[in-house]
């Protein structure tokens, strides 16, 4: 397969529905699914490295391309920053509650629990990453081909760089629950916040609105 990145295409996020992107190249309409590979789940990036499915359909498969606009894409990032803000506001308020939350612990029973969020996050990962196939239902679109795909650089880095910056929160967490002779259920809920964060983060990979990226040959 040709990997080189030369084909001009339009992705555009698809309203109600981040498991998709709608590809526009030639006059022709393609979605590609986001999380066909369950890795990406908590590897994300590996949307940029492997190639895509590419399932040609006609804007009524995908309820007339219900794209999201300009104006929801600014509403979602205030609503995004205010709540990163009241959290940590709240996090900084209630520091002085922190011991209450803690109970007796092993590093056995930490691991327990660590397996335990882990497992059930994915488990709500798999079961919302179905729902929103089962809502778009492509199941007739037949003519099924193969292409790398990548937003525009910009965004590319921005994911990137917020990928790693997760990702250590996440493994450091991680490695100072499971250190901890006493638990706390404050610290819980960092790591499940953190690890929802790269569940999730397929929904910003390709922009949230209307973007310009390149595809390679479609195979």
């Amino acid at each position: 397969m040709d990997k080189k990145l030369k084909r001009q295409i339009e992705i555009i996020s698809i309203k109600g529905n981040s498991k998709y992107k709608l590809i526009k190249y030639e006059g022709k309409n393609y979605v590609i699914d986001l999380n066909s590979n369950k890795l990406s789940y908590i590897f994300p990036l590996l949307n940029y490295f492997t190639p895509h499915k590419l399932i040609e359909v006609s804007l009524n498969d995908i309820n007339n391309e219900k794209s999201i606009t300009k104006n929801e894409d600014k509403f979602n990032e205030a609503l995004l920053s205010l709540s990163v803000g009241i959290t940590v506001i709240l996090g900084v308020l209630l520091r002085p509650l922190f011991d209450y939350g803690n109970f007796p612990s092993s590093r056995i029973f930490n691991l327990l629990i660590i397996l335990l969020t882990n497992f059930a996050l994915i488990l709500t990962k798999f079961i919302f990453d179905k729902r929103k196939r089962d809502v778009l239902a492509l199941r007739n679109g037949t003519n099924v081909k193969l292409a790398y795909i990548l937003p525009n650089f910009k965004i590319v880095i921005k994911n990137t760089v917020l990928y790693l910056i997760l990702s250590f929160l996440y493994l450091m967490s991680l490695i100072a629950f499971y250190s901890m002779e006493n638990s706390n259920i404050f610290f819980i809920l960092t790591m499940i916040i953190f690890l929802l964060l790269i569940l999730f983060q397929n929904i910003r990979l390709y922009g949230k609105i209307k973007i310009y990226g390149k595809m390679s040959e479609i195979n």
